[in-house]
C-alpha cells in the first residue's frame, strides 16, 4: 500500500488513527519466508487448540450441507443448543463471526462520537479498535503488574462512558480477576453503563476458578457476557462466537447484526463441539498439564513469565525480537506483543507434549552461551 492515501480525506475520520489488525503469522507465509517444509512447522502464536475440535466432526465435513443455499439468519438450532447448555432461553443470545464480530455489534450499537469506552492497558486490541471505528474516545487504564486495574476503571468512568471492556482471563497477558471482584465491580458501576466480560478463555479455568457470570444477569442487565468456540473448542476456521445478555440487549445488536453472518457449516460444527463436552474435558486437563511443564522448564533456563490462566504463556526475553526470529528461523512461530506495550515478551501457545519439547529444546540452543 503507498505511504500517501488520497482516499484518506474522504474516509471515516477515525481511519487516520487506526492501523489495521495484525494476526498471528500463517504458516504458508513461514514457507515463502524460509522454504521450510510444512511439516516442520508449529504454530504457536495464535492461541489455537492444537488438539483441534470434537473428532465427531469429521463426520460433518465428509457430508456438507447444500452450499448453495442461504445459513439460517437466525442460527435456530445452535441457539438452541447454547440455551440448553447454558440453561438459558434463547431470546438472550446474539451469535457472531467469532466474538471479534460480537465486539464490534456491541460497538456499532452504543459507541458513536462524543462516547467513550474503557479498557485496560495490555488488554484485546480490539476493545481500542472497535472504540475508534465508531469515533468514540478511547480511555486505556495502566495495568497493575499486568492485570487490569479494576479500581482505576471505575475510577477513569466519564459522563459520556458507555461501555467497559474486561478480558477475563486477559490477551495476551493470561492473568485472571477472581470472580468475587468482578462481581463487586459491577455493584459499583452506574447500571447505564454496559460491561463487556469478554471470556474467550473461560473453559481452560480450573473448576475452583470458575463462576457462572450468567446467573447475574438479573441483577445486572447491563452485562455482556461474551464467548468464542475458536479456543478450546477448536473451531477457529469456522469463526463461531455468541454473546449473552438481557433480552432488551441482545434485540439492539441483533438489529445491527449482518443477515447471515454465521454460515451453515459453522452452525453445525458449533452444536456438534458444544455436545463433545467430553473432548472439552480432555484438551482442558492436557493443556493443563502441558502449560505446567512448559512452565517448569522455563524456570529451570531461568526465562521469566506472567503466570497464565489460559491456553498461551506470555514469556519475557532480554531480545524478545530476536529470539521471535530465531525461533522462526527454526519453523517455531510465536507471536510478538510490542503493540501492546510489551516489547520484551512473547506469547507461546501452549502446545501439546512433542511441540512444546522442540520449543524447549530450541530455546536451549539459542540461549546456550557461545
Amino acid at each position: 500500500m503507498s505511504q500517501s492515501n488520497t482516499w484518506l480525506t474522504h474516509a471515516n475520520p477515525s481511519l487516520a488513527t487506526i492501523q489495521p489488525y495484525q494476526p498471528g503469522k500463517p504458516e504458508s507465509e513461514l514457507i515463502r519466508e524460509i522454504g521450510i517444509d510444512s511439516a516442520q512447522i508449529i504454530k504457536l502464536n495464535s492461541n489455537e487448540s492444537l488438539w483441534g475440535p470434537s473428532p465427531h466432526i469429521r463426520k460433518l465435513y465428509q457430508n456438507p450441507p447444500p452450499l448453495q443455499y442461504y445459513p439460517d439468519g437466525n442460527g435456530f438450532e445452535l441457539k438452541h443448543t447454547l440455551a440448553k447448555f447454558h440453561n438459558i432461553p434463547t431470546e438472550y443470545l446474539t451469535l457472531g463471526n467469532g466474538s471479534n464480530d460480537i465486539l464490534e455489534l456491541i460497538a456499532r450499537a452504543f459507541l458513536q462520537p462524543g462516547t467513550s469506552a474503557i479498557y485496560s492497558q495490555h488488554a484485546f486490541i480490539v476493545y481500542h479498535l472497535v472504540t475508534l471505528t465508531q469515533q468514540a474516545k478511547p480511555i486505556k487504564t495502566t495495568a497493575k503488574n499486568y492485570r487490569h486495574n479494576l479500581n482505576a476503571m471505575k475510577q477513569a468512568i466519564e459522563s459520556d462512558t458507555k461501555i467497559i471492556f474486561i478480558a477475563n482471563p486477559n490477551n495476551p497477558t493470561g492473568t485472571f480477576i477472581p470472580y468475587a471482584e468482578i462481581q463487586n465491580f459491577l455493584q459499583e458501576i452506574p447500571k447505564h453503563i454496559l460491561v463487556v466480560l469478554d471470556e474467550a478463555y473461560y473453559d481452560y479455568l480450573p473448576p475452583k476458578q470458575q463462576s457462572n457470570p450468567i446467573t447475574w444477569l438479573q441483577d445486572y442487565p447491563n452485562l455482556i457476557i461474551v464467548r468464542t468456540l475458536s479456543k478450546i473448542y477448536g473451531l477457529a476456521a469456522l469463526r463461531i462466537g455468541y454473546a449473552i445478555s438481557h433480552p432488551d440487549l441482545s434485540d439492539l445488536f441483533n438489529r445491527v447484526r449482518p443477515p447471515f453472518n454465521t454460515n451453515t457449516l459453522a452452525q453445525q460444527c458449533a452444536i456438534t463441539a458444544i455436545k463433545d463436552q467430553a473432548h472439552i474435558q480432555k484438551v482442558t486437563q492436557e493443556t493443563l498439564q502441558q502449560k505446567t511443564w512448559l512452565q517448569q522448564q522455563l524456570t529451570q533456563l531461568n526465562i521469566p513469565y506472567i503466570n497464565s490462566h489460559a491456553n498461551f504463556l506470555c514469556v519475557e526475553f532480554e531480545n524478545a525480537e530476536q529470539i521471535n526470529q530465531n525461533l522462526s528461523q527454526n519453523g517455531i512461530l510465536v507471536r510478538p506483543i510490542a503493540g501492546y506495550e510489551m516489547p520484551s515478551h512473547l506469547r507461546i501457545t501452549v502446545g501439546k507434549n512433542t511441540h512444546n519439547q522442540r520449543l524447549i529444546q530450541t530455546l536451549h540452543k539459542l540461549l546456550k552461551p557461545k
